[in-house]
């Protein structure tokens, strides 16, 4: 897959990191309360029908589940958040789909040796394939956010048969053709008092010493700028639990110890996968980078949303919801077809 090389942010382009500082799969496991070396869980815990881990070697994954339906497995971006800030605006899709959301290993609920081997990208991208095996799915939809998308594009390459159909929401690049406008545009969404503000919070003992409500404070401040709207921050929820918090920089920090430059733009031909995009006109990550994904695969259509930025699952839900529900449709009715692009 990819080879260890350079660092995150030169990597993907465009990952939340670069922002801040300028093996086979077991049967799912349910959860179990207490108890000498039990993992803390995520402060903001939901109300779900299913919630447990799946064993992936001396990982484990921590997962939440509603509904029922034909599978959509959720894959939040990053890296080094969790799964909180993407709920609750995909549960509603449980009356339609088997909604699964997991924290990815480090974060939230999820385990993982701190070690480059075990936190190298190849492994993130084994861990959705791990997932789908422990839940019995012979196909299911991927929906990936930001980072989560490039995680998205990488198991369609190697694995596509398995997936009925992808949705891509505000994806990271898959190479770096766009990556200088995307930089220029992350330099002119920031004011002065923004780049002064982070500069304070990233010099702080608060986050050197991983404290949450810091680390929380960071986060906001660089989304806010990402958004249409920046007064839409508090829609998300970005309040991070002590195990994202505390593992977020040492878990980017390895990652990026084995990762190289991907120019995966040749090879979109061959994922045939059926996939939706969607892209706010708003994101800094330019919307002629999704054009170009959306035209580069065989089965992609792009969704421009005129008032989003990068969290257009927040920014517009309804038409977000939308779009995915006759997406989700057309996956269960074969004698449907993606509409012209």
């Amino acid at each position: 897959m990819l080879g260890r090389g350079t660092s995150p942010v030169r990597a993907f382009g465009w990952v939340w990191v670069g922002m801040l500082v300028g093996c086979g799969g077991g049967d799912p496991e349910p959860i179990s309360q207490g108890g000498a070396g039990q993992v803390s869980l995520p402060v903001h815990e939901p109300v779900s029908d299913t919630a447990g881990y799946v064993r992936v070697g001396d990982a484990r994954l921590y997962y939440t589940a509603f509904g029922s339906g034909p599978p959509l497995l959720v894959v939040h971006g990053g890296p080094g958040l969790d799964q909180a800030y993407m709920r609750p605006w995909f549960d509603e899709l449980q009356d339609v789909a088997r909604v699964v959301y997991y924290d990815q290993r480090g974060t939230g609920g999820s385990t993982a040796p701190r070690t480059a081997a075990a936190l190298h990208f190849d492994q993130f991208v084994g861990d959705i394939e791990r997932i789908r095996q422990a839940m019995g799915w012979e196909r299911f939809t991927l929906l990936g956010h930001s980072w989560g998308g490039i995680l998205a594009v990488a198991y369609a390459r190697e694995h596509g048969s398995r997936l009925a159909g992808m949705v891509l929401v505000s994806p990271a690049e898959p190479g770096t053709q766009f990556a200088a406008l995307a930089a220029e545009r992350s330099r002119e969404a920031r004011s002065a008092e923004t780049q002064a503000r982070l500069g304070e919070l990233l010099a702080s003992d608060g986050y050197a010493q991983g404290e949450p409500a810091v680390v929380s404070e960071i986060f906001k401040v660089v989304f806010a700028t990402t958004l249409a709207d920046s007064a839409d921050i508090g829609l998300l929820d970005l309040e991070l639990s002590e195990t994202t918090a505390r593992n977020r920089e040492e878990v980017t920090g390895l990652l990026q110890q084995g990762m190289v430059q991907p120019e995966w733009w040749p090879e979109l031909r061959s994922i045939t996968v059926p996939t939706l995009v969607i892209h706010g006109r708003h994101d800094p990550l330019p919307i002629e980078m999704a054009e170009a994904l959306a035209d580069s695969l065989p089965g992609g259509r792009l969704v421009r949303l005129r008032d989003s930025g990068h969290f257009p699952f927040a920014e517009e839900p309804e038409v977000v919801a939308r779009e995915i529900r006759s997406f989700l449709a057309m996956r269960a009715d074969p004698r449907r077809a993606l509409p012209e692009k």
